[in-house]
């Protein structure tokens, strides 16, 4: 978990947002933990989840293309 905690931390430089980001990854990574065969692949997931949630929360509202009238 340090680790992860430390990569949320280069993501998000605030601490606190650092560890709701984690905390999220962690709460979606629950769902498919009984089907990953190592703690290697839950390691995995769990960068991939924080990835997602960072690029879903600071990159994807940057490409949401503006509708006539907005």
């Amino acid at each position: 978990v340090p680790g992860l905690r430390a990569m949320a931390r280069v993501l998000v430089p605030d601490a606190a947002l650092a560890d709701d980001l984690l905390a999220e990854a962690m709460v979606q990574a629950l769902a498919y933990v009984p089907a990953l065969g190592s703690e290697a692949e839950v390691g995995a997931l769990l960068v991939m989840l924080i990835e997602r949630l960072w690029i879903g929360r600071n990159v994807a509202p940057l490409l949401t293309v503006p509708t006539a009238g907005a």
